[in-house]
């Protein structure tokens, strides 16, 4: 029983092999053992993700240490059965189940069982959105803990770090994080140890540290894979489908989040089915492929009423925002946006709030009410903001006042969200996933370059567009590349994709239907070998590797023209197209009278 225990956070393939040898000993033992052979069942599927299953063997389970009076046995269950009813979305029942235990433990003055059921506890509440009361049963739970130190406190901090991540209090996290995962590491828990360590990667993805949390993740799902922690490597990739959002790869999020919907829904997880499919809807949107995203957005939001999850309601509160936005209704899109406020000021999410507010600003300023639109923008910036809510704002409050006719005051504003841009650069390498990620941000220097044309700032104009075109298409330096860090299993899994398009591309049929199909899985193909690419390129770069986003200066280029050449840049300016003739001796702005 105690090294079942030990190996659920070390190796699940290793605790089957001793839950299957320990059922054979079951039939030996008098039937007063019974239960804990039972239990035992209970806890590898319940860790496994399989809930259905561990309710059941937890539900026999109770009713036996009922019969034989054995009431802290009964006590001490509770913490599991509470944990799976969370899991399967029954908050109340498992608050309820949490609440009877600790009761137990209080009255029989067991301190540190009563502290691992306020973790449970806390757990659930935080499952729930509800950071103000998680945190509350976790610092109770931690006083206890700090006495003795060892694994209880690891889980105790670990849990208090996800709070302190969501209340943007990120250095507090950090420090949560890594303690934890240095405690596990030095019990020898593996799977534990992972854990901690994907989740201090989710910080990285929050500071911009992008390459280095993506390479971090990808590492961490191979753990999770060979170790048999089914759940935890799709709950890995879901976070994976969010960053890809952020990083302007609609595309690698769709794919990921529609490919593990049917994993969660066999698991019974329905707060992570519901994630996966808002995550594909956000993808969608931000691709205008409307239709499919109000659906998909439909059926998660149906499941996560039947959570009664405020925040993620907010959440789909503020997709339908955007999604009303793109139609051009605007009335609605400020409704739902007002909706999501009100779901984040009940769970108490500082870092939603603010998304939520930023979609209401763009509305209003998609409406026409500029006025209105500035005074929400600027007493949002005074807030506490990560840098990609900082980027939005400025970005949003610039194209206000362009739109205004106002570029000095556009300028000023445009010139700060490209600031903030290449401050989130430098934490991506640069390769196809910083390209696209410069590409989703090109649109606000091109209206850098419109702002100082407009004022007649030619040469600054000019070098803003040449810097822009350098943030796009900068290469890195040949590296040779180390191959020996890659799985083998991703090198066959590349080579198999690359043979199967091959295939494709030498059939040819005259039936349109089977031509359509073969187009389909083309495509699935073809973006699965570019996952595969992606995720081996993240195995062959450094730990760190220092990017600058390097300037471009009026003098080098003049110095770099002969007396006879003529250097000329494209820009497009609002509708019209026009071009910038740098000499060694001057920069002219020419608009061509074109339209794209």
């Amino acid at each position: 029983d105690t090294a079942v225990n030990s190996l659920l956070r070390t190796d699940l393939k290793q605790t089957m092999k001793l839950v299957v040898a320990a059922n054979e000993m079951a039939s030996f033992l008098p039937k007063r053992f019974l239960p804990r052979f039972i239990a035992m069942e209970g806890r590898v599927n319940h860790w496994m993700g399989s809930y259905d299953n561990a309710l059941k063997a937890y539900t026999r389970v109770a009713e036996l240490y009922r019969k034989q009076r054995e009431y802290q046995n009964l006590a001490r269950l509770g913490r599991g059965v509470m944990d799976v009813y969370m899991y399967l979305g029954n908050y109340q029942e498992a608050i309820k189940v949490g609440k009877q235990s600790l009761r137990y433990f209080k009255r029989t003055q067991q301190h540190t069982d009563a502290a691992m059921v306020m973790t449970n506890i806390g757990n659930v509440y935080h499952r729930m959105d509800n950071n103000r009361l998680a945190l509350q049963y976790y610092d109770k739970a931690r006083e206890i803990f700090a006495k003795a130190g060892g694994i209880p406190l690891a889980i105790v901090e670990y849990n208090r770090a996800n709070i302190y991540a969501n209340l943007n209090q990120f250095d507090k996290a950090r420090q949560l994080y890594q303690a934890a995962a240095d405690l596990y590491k030095q019990a020898g828990m593996s799977i534990a140890e992972a854990q901690a360590i994907y989740s201090l990667a989710y910080l990285y993805f929050l500071e911009d540290r992008f390459t280095e949390a993506l390479r971090i993740f990808e590492k961490v799902y191979d753990s999770f894979v060979s170790l048999g922690d089914r759940k935890s490597a799709a709950v890995t990739q879901l976070d994976l489908a969010e960053l890809n959002i952020q990083l302007n790869q609609p595309g690698s999020a769709i794919m990921l989040g529609e490919q593990i919907v049917p994993e969660f829904k066999k698991l019974g997880m329905r707060y992570e089915r519901a994630k996966a499919l808002y995550f594909a809807a956000w993808a969608r949107l931000k691709l205008g492929d409307l239709g499919p995203a109000a659906k998909q957005l439909t059926v998660a939001e149906k499941l996560f009423t039947r959570e009664k999850n405020m925040l993620w309601l907010g959440m789909v509160s503020i997709a339908r925002s955007k999604l009303y936005l793109a139609r051009r209704q605007f009335a609605r899109s400020l409704q739902a946006a007002q909706k999501a406020m009100g779901f984040f000021k009940r769970s108490g999410d500082a870092r939603r709030a603010v998304d939520a507010a930023t979609v209401q600003v763009e509305t209003a300023l998609a409406a026409g009410n500029f006025q209105k639109a500035v005074r929400q923008g600027k007493r949002l910036l005074k807030k506490e903001l990560v840098s990609y809510q900082r980027y939005n704002l400025l970005y949003i409050l610039g194209k206000g006042y362009l739109q205004a006719g106002q570029p000095d005051k556009a300028l000023d504003y445009f010139t700060r969200a490209v600031k903030q841009a290449e401050k989130m650069l430098v934490g991506l390498y640069p390769d196809e996933i910083r390209f696209f990620f410069a590409l989703d941000k090109f649109d606000c220097y091109r209206q850098t370059v419109e702002c100082l044309i407009k004022l007649n700032r030619t040469e600054d104009a000019f070098l803003y567009n040449l810097i822009a075109l350098k943030a796009v298409n900068e290469q890195v330096a040949g590296r040779k590349r180390n191959m020996q860090a890659v799985p083998r299993q991703l090198l066959e899994n590349r080579d198999k994709l690359r043979a199967t398009l091959k295939r494709y591309n030498h059939l040819s049929s005259s039936s349109t239907a089977s031509t359509t199909r073969a187009t389909v899985s083309y495509q699935k193909a073809e973006r699965q070998l570019w996952e595969q690419e992606r995720r081996i390129r993240l195995y062959q770069y450094p730990e760190l590797m220092a990017i600058s986003t390097s300037q471009v200066m009026l003098d080098d280029i003049r110095g770099s023209l002969a007396p006879d050449e003529t250097l000329v840049s494209f820009v497009k300016d609002n509708k019209y197209w026009g071009a910038f003739c740098a000499t060694s001796s001057q920069v002219v702005y020419q608009s061509l009278d074109l339209t794209h």
